[in-house]
């Protein structure tokens, strides 16, 4: 169990919280006020009980670093697949998502995102796909326990997600 203290750093006041991740090592992180630092504390230890932790240094990896890291280990795909990905990544996800940390895409940036790819006049099947691999991308963050979820829905989209998806 975590706690949260009061210190006085510089003649100003803060709130730490520290606690012990699943891993066993001990974390903390500073608030300006005691509320915020009990909220972070009861989502953390939440978190933990409910088995949907991720250590916040993960979700720090820019989005270039995990493509780079995760593109290694994708399943085998055919040269022209290959490509095919890697024009959509430089051109389209890359230049908007590159060095932005993971943890710090939300929805509304990809939402934004689409938009901006839509009003640049590319075809509506070449923005899904670039949205799929994006998604694809985060999901697998997601399940290497780099961010908690993804800001990128799920998306075959067009008819059956259409309350879901950013289209």
């Amino acid at each position: 169990m975590g706690h949260a203290g009061r210190r006085v750093r510089n003649g100003k006041v803060i709130y730490r919280v520290r606690y012990r991740g699943p891993d066993g090592r001990e974390r903390s992180r500073n608030f300006k006020r005691k509320v915020d630092a009990g909220n972070y504390l009861t989502t953390v230890e939440s978190a933990k009980l409910a088995g949907t932790w991720t250590d916040p240094m993960h979700g720090k990896m820019t989005f270039a670093a995990w493509l780079e890291a995760w593109w290694e280990t994708a399943a085998d795909l055919r040269p022209s697949t290959k490509a095919r990905d890697h024009s959509y990544f430089n051109s389209m996800v890359l230049p908007r998502f590159g060095t932005t940390p993971l943890a710090a895409i939300k929805q509304r940036d990809v939402q934004a995102w689409v938009a901006d790819l839509r009003a640049r006049g590319f075809a509506p099947a070449t923005v899904v796909k670039a949205y799929q691999l994006l998604g694809r991308t985060m999901t697998a963050a997601v399940n290497a326990d780099m961010i908690a979820r993804s800001p990128a829905g799920p998306c075959g989209c067009r008819r059956s997600n259409a309350r879901r998806c950013a289209f």
